[in-house]
C-alpha cells in the first residue's frame, strides 16, 4: 500500500504544482500587456450636441429657418486614437486625440436670401487616465476620464464669401462605464459623455 500511496502523492503534487505554474504564466502573459493602443469611434460629443442644440434653437426663435430656410446637417462623429500604459493592475495612463467634423447646409427657399455652408472643425487632445474594476477570462470593465484642449476652426461659405473663425476651449470627457473583451487584441465599448461621445466603440491592441 505504501509504494501505492506515494506514487498518488507524488501524481498529485506534480498536478498542483503544473497548475500553480500555469495560474502564473497566466499572470505574467498578462502583465506583459502594458502598452495599449486604439482607434475608436462616438456617437453624439459634447460639440455635436451643442450645434444640434444651437441649430433647434434657431429654427424656434429666428427667423434663420422659419420660412427661409432648409437645414441639414452632416456629422462623421467623433474619430480618435488613443496609447494608454498600465501603470499596476488597476490604473492606466495616457493621451488620446479625437476630430469632429459637423457641416451644416441652409437652402434658400427664398430668392431674396441666399444659401451658405457652415463648416466646423474641432481637434480635441487630451490626457487620460482610467481603473479597471474587474478582469475574468479576458473581460475588462473599467472607468476613467480625460482632461484636455479642444482646438476649433471653422468657416461660413455665403456667395463667394468666406468668413473664417479659430479658438481654443477646456475640454473634458468622463467614461462612466467601459466594456473590454481581449487581452492581446480586442473589441471596446464605453459610455460617457464629453468630447468622445455619448456611446464609444473600436478595437484596441495591447503589447
Amino acid at each position: 500500500m505504501k509504494p501505492k500511496i506515494f506514487i498518488y502523492f507524488f501524481i498529485y503534487f506534480f498536478a498542483i504544482s503544473a497548475q500553480a505554474q500555469d495560474v502564473e504564466s497566466n499572470k505574467q502573459e498578462q502583465n506583459k500587456f502594458k502598452n495599449n493602443f486604439n482607434i475608436n469611434y462616438g456617437l453624439l460629443s459634447n460639440q455635436q450636441f451643442l450645434f444640434l442644440l444651437s441649430s433647434v434653437y434657431q429654427s424656434a426663435f429666428s427667423n434663420i429657418n422659419e420660412d427661409n430656410y432648409d437645414q441639414r446637417i452632416k456629422s462623421i462623429g467623433s474619430i480618435g486614437l488613443k496609447y494608454d500604459y498600465q501603470i499596476n493592475k488597476t490604473f492606466l495612463v495616457g493621451m488620446d486625440y479625437n476630430n469632429t467634423y459637423i457641416k451644416s447646409t441652409f437652402n434658400s427657399k427664398n430668392p431674396l436670401y441666399s444659401s451658405f455652408v457652415i463648416k466646423s472643425k474641432v481637434n480635441f487632445l487630451g490626457i487620460n487616465s482610467s481603473a479597471k474594476y474587474f478582469h475574468k477570462n479576458q473581460l475588462h470593465l473599467y472607468s476613467g476620464v480625460a482632461l484636455g484642449v479642444g482646438i476649433y476652426s471653422g468657416k461660413e461659405i455665403k456667395d463667394s464669401h468666406i468668413e473664417k473663425y479659430r479658438g481654443t476651449r477646456f475640454a473634458w470627457h468622463a467614461n462612466l462605464f467601459g466594456l473590454r473583451y481581449g487581452d492581446r487584441v480586442g473589441g471596446f465599448v464605453e459610455l460617457g459623455v464629453g468630447y468622445k461621445g455619448i456611446m464609444n466603440v473600436g478595437v484596441v491592441g495591447s503589447f
